[in-house]
């Protein structure tokens, strides 16, 4: 389990945690993030959510190219 935290950032404050569980001979990679905006949910709706939408993305892609995964779960966000 990998936790992180940020304190002062372009999103607000924010934690993210990622959990690893092993399923049928491979490997389950949770996200789960939580994050407060500067401007509420203006900032949120406007610019945050699908900005944090498109860094996921990104991961899903990356995780599925590096690690061969077949199988890929999304999650939401907020």
């Amino acid at each position: 389990r990998l936790v992180s935290a940020q304190a002062k950032g372009p999103h607000g404050d924010g934690r993210t945690e990622q959990a690893f569980k092993e399923r049928d001979g491979g490997t389950i990679l949770g996200d789960h993030g939580e994050y407060a905006t500067p401007f509420g949910w203006l900032s949120d709706f406007l610019f945050v959510r699908r900005n944090i939408r498109t860094i996921f993305k990104h991961r899903e892609k990356v995780m599925r190219e590096r690690f061969d995964a077949t199988e890929v779960v999304a999650g939401t966000v907020g």
